[in-house]
């Protein structure tokens, strides 16, 4: 009978990003299982927390793939020189995950920065092109 890994979000994210680098570099697990020399479903078990998924096998993935171990450890983030103030938790911790805005952007409502950002998270529009299409506006409004 199969162990059951505790179910984790931060794990099962993890799982879900090695997963998209094996996949997306063509391969299947079971091709990359073969490759490595791991029996059937080794890999497979360990993506869908059926087996621990450790760090060592992990590096040992990406290294097969010749891949960066932090593609899998650090999710996307767009890089901007801005800094929002709805980037910061409690504390003055900042949110790993917040996109920084521009300051004409910061002026709006909590959940307008929210949607903005998560539409940047998305991909479905960039916090540059927002700031551009809301400085068009403002022009027409004059």
């Amino acid at each position: 009978m199969a162990r059951v890994v505790a179910k984790d979000r931060r794990r099962d994210d993890i799982a879900d990003r090695l997963k998209e680098a094996i996949e997306s570099r063509g391969f299947k697990v079971a091709k990359l299982e073969r490759l490595m020399k791991r029996s059937r479903g080794y890999i497979n078990d360990a993506l869908r927390g059926q087996k621990r998924l450790s760090v060592e096998l992990i590096l040992e993935v990406m290294t097969k793939l010749n891949a960066d171990p932090q593609e899998v450890f650090a999710p996307w983030h767009p890089q901007h020189s801005w800094h929002s103030e709805i980037a910061e938790g409690v504390g003055g911790d900042v949110h790993a995950s917040a996109a920084p805005l521009p300051a004409s952007l910061r002026e709006g409502s909590l959940h307008f920065q929210a949607l903005v950002l998560t539409l940047e998270d998305k991909r479905i529009v960039s916090v540059d092109e927002v700031a551009a299409r809301l400085r068009r506006l403002r022009g027409s409004a004059a």
